[in-house]
């Protein structure tokens, strides 16, 4: 099954092959066991990388701090475990070697053999990756092998070595395989967060699109987060600098969005703001309440959910204390909450809330969940298939999104 292996001057022998070597340490090892940090190779962007990654992976659903790292994945089945069948598919990677050793068990003794090339070249092992660990894909042995073991590392010959490495994934495309490994790890970071073995999620972009494709009926995260935690109302607030906007609905359309526009829903999205931003360290937090038509309706000239719906969520959440106002006009209370007049706007509908944003700030922009029993942060953009691997998206959304889900989950501040 290959427990230990030799491995010299590993940047020097994959120099025709590896395009960056990144801090790989140019020595001998004739001890190359589980846990210890050994080079690697893998495939990044056009090239490839030599790196160093650690012997025996822990699956991010592990719970167990003694839960001993996997070192080898059986071929056979490497498509039907949990641990191994995202990873074969999209993070591959190939271990280098001089030689590896087997033991031969007789009785209670067991005697190491060393295998190596006639020709003392490299062996190309098959393996697989997550963050910086990695372990190694095993079969059944050949016949030079079975006398000794019965399992033998897979082993690739030079030139198929960037054929394996070439996972065929379609870049800035929907597909099936992409929505199916998307969802997974949405489904395994909220898991983690229900069980408190992590402290906070941060996401990226999902194409719904792809999730459509995959045979799933959530159409996001939000709806994931709602579904594993049996929470009655998850909402969704988007911040860019001093601007904060709670949305009462988002994935709805806008005739559905209007029909929710309804005292009882407005009345929970006010409170659930203010148990929120409470938490979040404003004393009395200043609410500001979004009308739904033009003009906040002009006294019923144009609709009257303003008068019907939202001012009796306003007032009755007023008598419990809650400092809230409005329905203010939309054209004219978010420069009011750039302006300090409101810490956050309550908006009755996807884009009434995304549009200032955006326009405010799109760079900086990034969403916070309310509702749900965990922090979870996210970037506020879409995939950009467009600019798929050029190197070219900017990161701050991603770098303003995990800095709040850190500071959350410290101190609990907005």
């Amino acid at each position: 099954m290959c427990g230990r292996y030799v491995i010299t001057n590993a940047v020097s022998k994959t120099s025709k092959m590896v395009k960056t070597a990144i801090n790989v340490d140019d020595s001998e090892n004739y001890n190359a066991h589980p846990y210890q940090k050994l080079p690697v190779i893998k495939k990044y962007n056009n090239g490839n990388t030599l790196e160093n990654l650690k012997w025996g992976i822990v699956p991010g659903w592990a719970k167990k701090k003694d839960f001993k790292p996997l070192i080898n994945a059986r071929l056979e089945t490497i498509d039907e475990k949990v641990s191994f069948k995202k990873l074969i598919k999209l993070q591959r990677c190939v271990a280098v070697a001089d030689g590896f050793y087997e033991w031969k068990r007789v009785e209670k003794e067991k005697t190491p053999y060393y295998f190596l090339r006639e020709d003392k070249k490299l062996i190309y092992i098959a393996g697989i990756y997550e963050e910086d660990q990695f372990c190694m894909i095993t079969e059944e042995a050949s016949p030079n092998v079975t006398e000794i073991h019965h399992r033998q590392p897979v082993i690739l010959n030079e030139s198929d070595v960037n054929k394996y490495l070439n996972i065929e994934f379609n870049v800035g495309k929907n597909s099936i395989e992409a929505g199916n490994a998307s969802h997974e790890w949405v489904e395994l970071a909220t898991d983690l967060a229900i069980s408190n073995d992590v402290d906070a999620i941060c996401t990226a972009p999902i194409n719904k699109e792809s999730w459509q494709m995959s045979g799933f009926k959530d159409i996001g995260h939000q709806e994931i987060f709602k579904r594993k935690t049996k929470a009655s109302y998850v909402a969704t607030m988007l911040v860019s600098g001093k601007l904060r906007c709670m949305h009462l609905s988002t994935h709805l359309s806008l005739s559905e969005a209007c029909k929710y526009v309804t005292k009882e829903n407005v009345e929970r999205a006010i409170k659930l703001t203010h148990k929120h931003f409470s938490m979040w360290g404003f004393k009395n937090p200043k609410i500001g309440v979004a009308a739904l038509n033009p003009h906040a309706s002009d006294g019923g000239l144009i609709g009257d959910t303003e008068d019907k719906e939202i001012l009796p969520a306003v007032l009755a959440c007023k008598e419990e204390g809650i400092n809230v106002s409005g329905p203010y006009p939309a054209d004219s209370i978010f420069y009011d909450a750039i302006n300090d007049k409101h810490d956050v706007v309550v908006v009755m509908y996807h884009d009434q809330g995304h549009i200032p944003i955006k326009v405010y700030g799109f760079e900086e922009s990034i969403s916070v969940n309310l509702g749900v029993p965990f922090i979870r942060t996210s970037v506020d953009h879409g995939t950009a298939f467009d600019i798929a691997g050029k190197n070219i998206a900017d990161p701050t959304s991603m770098i303003e999104a995990i800095k709040l889900a850190q500071n959350l989950s410290q101190n609990s501040k907005l």
